[in-house]
């Protein structure tokens, strides 16, 4: 029997060897006659062990039954003992691998989203520099247009406007054609450039 067994069985042995109380004859002693013992005191003498046998078988029943009882306890709790530690390890390594799954995943998800800020990043920095050089491109022959214009404009000699009817006083003078291209040319430069800073 293991070593768990020891307290059980010590306090079996122990029980076992308690003396129990039992009624003893005045005299043990058989009193004998001319052939032998009397008949009457050896069966009442018989009588008294065969009670005391009697006794000790159950009370040893009873230990045994007691000891068995204790035994299979024991068992069962160092079977659940085993279990609720098996169960306690299975616990802590899905735990471990739950978390060791969700830090891969994490850890692929913020490459993911690093990697699709960076193409973002790109593209948009591609876009506002193709933007950039558009709008200067678009800047320059407007300003290009203009200067042809200004300088048009000084090189031509200054004219009075003439009316088509002079005679007509609802009718007003025409303006310079140049001056009008002119005005144009800035106005389409000055929407080029806000266009710019909006989309930028």
């Amino acid at each position: 029997m293991g070593a768990g067994h020891a307290p059980v069985s010590a306090y079996a042995l122990a029980v076992a060897k308690t003396p129990r109380p039992a009624a003893q004859p005045a005299d043990p002693r058989l009193a004998r006659v001319f052939v032998g013992y009397r008949r009457r005191d050896v069966e009442a003498r018989l009588g008294t062990l065969r009670a005391e046998l009697q006794g000790l078988t159950a009370d040893r029943a009873r230990l045994a039954a007691r000891l068995e009882q204790l035994e299979a306890e024991l068992a069962r709790h160092r079977e659940l003992e085993a279990l609720q530690r098996s169960t306690l390890v299975s616990v802590d390594r899905a735990a471990d691998e739950l978390r060791q799954r969700e830090r891969a995943e994490t850890d692929l998800l913020l490459d993911e989203a690093n990697a699709g800020a960076r193409r973002l990043t790109a593209a948009a920095r591609a876009e506002a520099e193709l933007l950039e050089h558009e709008t200067a491109h678009r800047r320059e022959r407007l300003r290009a247009a203009l200067l042809t214009v200004e300088a048009a404009i000084e090189e031509a000699p200054a004219q009075e406007p003439v009316a088509e009817n002079p005679t007509d006083p609802a009718a007003e003078p025409a303006a310079p054609a140049a001056e009008t291209i002119a005005d144009t040319l800035q106005e389409q430069i000055r929407r080029v450039d806000v266009d710019a800073a909006d989309r930028l």
